[in-house]
């Protein structure tokens, strides 16, 4: 687990320094109009930023099936697919942390990500679907907030509810047997 902390803390870094590299995109008052070079620009920086996303979400989730990028008008949409890691039975509160905290960790470097859709797969083999974990609008902007107020709680001995970060949740049969 320890090294496991080390690879995050050192992915967070290099995507810290990457970002802290690009040079500054404000425009001032420059017209509403976009340039084929401006295009350009837009195209290299979600590049990175899905490029840095997918490194760093492969460091954090051991079973990690897919992660991908939906580009809207609205904004970035970030969906990831991944079988949780477990003992002999889940605990959906521990999985719920776990998610909290990947997706704080991406909007604290990539505020144009505005919602954050997370497929939990169940079983090695047929890896369906058990929940869905969907994080968007005020949620997003109080994650942090969210998980360390429940991490204080945790540290206190009093359970947690770190299901309160998400928008919207939804359970298969599977996944409501779990704890």
């Amino acid at each position: 687990m320890r090294n496991q902390s080390k690879k995050v803390v050192a992915l967070v870094l290099a995507l810290l320094l990457t970002a802290c590299s690009q040079p500054n995109e404000f425009q001032g008052d420059k017209a509403d109009t976009v340039t084929d070079e401006e295009e350009l620009d837009i195209s290299q920086k979600e590049k990175l930023i899905l490029d840095s996303v997918e490194h760093y979400s492969a460091a954090y989730f051991r079973f990690l099936e897919n992660v991908r990028i939906n580009i809207t008008e609205e904004g970035m949409c970030l969906f990831v697919e991944f079988v949780p890691e477990v003992g002999s039975f889940p605990v959906k509160e521990e999985i719920y942390q776990t998610v909290v905290f990947h997706a704080m960790q991406v909007n604290s470097f990539f505020q144009e990500i505005e919602e954050f859709h997370y497929d939990v797969l169940w079983d090695d083999n047929t890896k369906q679907k058990a929940m869905e974990l969907i994080i968007r609008g005020d949620e997003v902007s109080n994650l942090s907030d969210v998980y360390y107020e429940q991490c204080t709680e945790q540290n206190a001995g009093f359970e947690t509810a770190f299901k309160n970060a998400f928008s919207e949740i939804v359970e298969t049969d599977e996944s409501m047997s779990w704890r």
